[in-house]
């Protein structure tokens, strides 16, 4: 592991135990440093503010999975990815409650891509223009990031296999809702 790594990791674990102190919005760059016992050029040196460290954080515990998605695995990636999230849940719970947004932008930013993908190959006779491709997986990706977001912020009680088999019961029939339903538009 890299020094710059391990320099991260100790703001973060800072950052996760401050979590248990006080909310995330009144969490400041000093109060991290402090608990970490670095100083604030160290912080600076590594992240612009807190919310960059807060993407790292999301990048470290998620990216990997997000780079190992296909349209094929998607729903073993999403139950691992909810399981990293459970095995965070004071973090992640504290985050979402204070600012969801910024979880669902970076969330939603990978699902979305998935989405497209998605449509785009089961759109086999090419029902589908470009802005309606788009607005279906805007559509679905919204829908599954707010059932995400839910989860985090009602404190991850739901079991999270249940959840994924409902989302990929759902995805599994985009073609119903979407193609076939395309071909009998009226609009």
């Amino acid at each position: 592991m890299t020094a710059s790594t391990i320099t991260k990791n100790i703001l973060s674990e800072s950052l996760k135990e401050l979590l248990y102190e006080k909310p995330f919005n009144k969490i400041t760059v000093l109060d991290i440093t402090k608990k970490s016992g670095l100083n604030r050029q160290t912080f600076y040196y590594h992240f612009e503010d807190k919310f960059e460290l807060i993407k790292w954080i999301y990048n470290n515990d998620l990216l990997h999975i997000s780079s190992e998605t296909t349209l094929y695995n998607w729903d073993i990636k999403l139950l691992e990815g909810l399981k990293i999230l459970k095995n965070q849940k004071h973090f992640y719970v504290c985050v979402v409650k204070c600012d969801e947004n910024y979880f669902k932008g970076y969330f939603f930013n990978i699902v979305k891509k998935l989405f497209v993908k998605a449509i785009i190959k089961i759109d086999r006779e090419k029902t589908l223009d470009i802005k309606n491709i788009d607005f279906f997986a805007t559509y679905f990706s919204n829908g599954m990031c707010g059932i995400i977001i839910d989860w985090i912020r009602n404190g991850m009680k739901e079991d999270e296999e249940d959840i994924t088999k409902r989302l990929k019961s759902l995805v599994d029939n985009i073609k119903t809702y979407v193609i076939d339903g395309l071909k009998n538009k009226d609009y």
